[in-house]
């Protein structure tokens, strides 16, 4: 199959190029994609925008393993930004222009043929609900409602592939959901009404409740198997603490999201040491087991770990970056440090949450609202507002990239996106400077379209030109760029491209970014 799906063949190659990359840097310091990965991740996605065009409606569903595999390069990559996103509205897409145009017969079909790629699209889009970045619309049921371990027959049954049962899946969606109606409600005048605050915390009961009941269900007959399914007595227990650990990361979720618990309330810490206790009670393991899917429920079990804990949390981490050269277990280990010490710099968020609620805008933007610590309020939370608006896509092969400047503490950045320039600066006892510049193409030359505070030191297209920045396709992330008389960090710098499937889909090649936040681990 591989071969006969040059996408899936250059997607595979990429994959297997970011392991041996991994197996020759014994010692790993930074998570910038290797030149070869990226040119192979990028005729992956050429061949894929061809063969999007090109093939059968009834046959994209054939697809859908190149996506996955470039997901999981992202993922395993431990870049640790938001470009898995990208490739997993790539599936959501394939999957509904699919079921338009094929009967349900040979839609059953493939799911049956695709089962590893649907198991992985509907795990992938179950834990991604868990994130801060989701907008979720679904309404709560109001009334008695079956726990969600009684949905059906197949509910309780064990994925192979993520390593827990499937109803699992509902229950991080309606986390996620109900997380989202929390961050709502907070941000509401005099934090909403007592009715809503109500039925939250009645869903948060029914949650707690829900899987309760499947931790209670496992431990007396183990997660049930699907009929052509068999498992070894050492399997089975591996993946019985596997799933384990999943429910008890659904529970942290519960209380620290939904409930809005403390770290250090006694329900999270029982979680975390659960979840701890029982992975370490498995090793050591082979490579050939659920091993390699607890990265998640570990990382969630070290965010909130105290004392000891943490340095089981992180040491369990780096033994599974020794056993399996995974970049983004050791990146989780990183980050995990970087939280503890509360020095998050450029890993995470320095200044702290920066969560808020997007409405659409009459003219398609999105405004988000929210609160945030605010360094000039000596980190007090305060109301902010923010627009989002999407830009058209740069031309296809063009250039993108942030810089930060190296010789003055780190206190300039600048960024092209396309036709798009910016450049922020601040320092002390100076006021902020921003510059905003767009391509014209009609008159062949930058136009300055927003100026503020002083300029002199920043550099401009419109008036110092392009040719400081002709070298930007020798760049690479990590490394020191000199643009005139300065030297600048490339923080980031990706390779676009672009496909179609029904609606234009933007497909960033992303070749190296020091991530400014994590939002997912797998």
């Amino acid at each position: 199959m591989i071969l006969q799906i040059p996408s899936l063949m250059f997607a595979t190659i990429a994959r297997s190029a970011l392991h041996l990359n991994t197996l020759r840097r014994p010692e790993l310091v930074d998570f910038a994609l290797e030149e070869d990965v990226s040119s192979f991740m990028a005729k992956s996605l050429q061949c894929l925008r061809q063969e999007l065009q090109t093939a059968d409606p009834k046959t994209r569903f054939s697809l859908l393993p190149t996506i996955r595999t470039l997901f999981i390069c992202e993922i395993y990559s431990g870049k640790a930004d938001n470009s898995w996103r990208i490739h997993m509205e790539g599936a959501k897409a394939l999957i509904e222009s699919t079921r338009t145009n094929i009967s349900q017969e040979n839609l059953e079909s493939d799911a049956v043929h695709h089962w590893i790629s649907i198991r992985w699209f509907e795990s992938v889009q179950s834990l991604a609900a868990l994130t801060q970045h989701i907008q979720h619309e679904e309404q709560w049921q109001r009334g008695p409602r079956p726990l969600l371990c009684d949905q059906g027959e197949q509910s309780g049954v064990l994925d192979l592939y993520s390593g827990y049962t499937i109803d699992l899946d509902a229950v991080f969606r309606e986390i996620g959901a109900a997380a989202w109606e929390r961050q709502q409600l907070d941000n509401m005048p005099n934090n909403g009404s007592q009715l809503l605050e109500m039925n939250l915390r009645n869903r948060a009961k029914w949650l707690e409740h829900s899987v309760r009941a499947m931790i209670s269900r496992d431990s007396r007959m183990g997660p049930a198997l699907a009929p052509d399914t068999s498992l070894s007595k050492e399997e089975a227990t591996q993946f019985s603490v596997c799933n384990l650990a999943y429910q008890y990361s659904a529970l942290i979720h519960i209380y620290r999201r939904v409930q809005k618990l403390p770290s250090s309330a006694a329900n999270v810490q029982d979680c975390v040491r659960r979840i701890l206790d029982t992975v370490i009670g498995i090793l050591p393991v082979s490579e050939l087991s659920p091993w390699v899917l607890l990265t998640t429920p570990i990382f969630t079990a070290g965010h909130e770990a105290m004392g000891e804990d943490r340095i089981k949390a992180k040491g369990l981490l780096v033994k599974l970056y020794e056993k399996l050269k995974i970049r983004n277990t050791l990146r989780s280990a990183h980050i995990l440090e970087a939280s503890w010490s509360g020095n998050l710099s450029e890993m995470i968020n320095p200044t702290g949450p920066d969560e808020g609620v997007f409405t659409k805008l009459p003219n398609g933007d999105d405004l988000e609202t929210g609160t945030m610590a605010c360094p000039h309020l000596g980190g007090r939370l305060a109301p902010y507002e923010e627009i989002w608006h999407d830009l058209p896509a740069p031309p296809l092969g063009s250039i993108s990239w942030i810089l930060q400047s190296a010789d003055d503490g780190g206190k300039s950045l600048l960024g092209k996106f396309g036709r798009y320039y910016l450049v922020l600066s601040g320092k002390e006892g100076r006021d902020l400077s921003a510059l905003r510049e767009e391509w014209d193409a009609e008159k062949s030359r930058w136009d300055a379209k927003y100026r503020i505070g002083s300029l002199n030191d920043l550099h401009s297209m419109s008036r110092d030109g392009w040719e400081d920045f002709k070298g930007e396709r020798g760049w690479k992330a990590g490394e020191t760029a000199v643009v005139g008389t300065r030297k600048l960090c490339v923080k980031a710098i990706c390779l676009s491209a672009r496909i179609q499937i029904n609606a234009e889909i933007i497909w960033p090649i992303i070749l190296g970014m020091v991530p400014p936040f994590i939002t997912l681990t797998l």
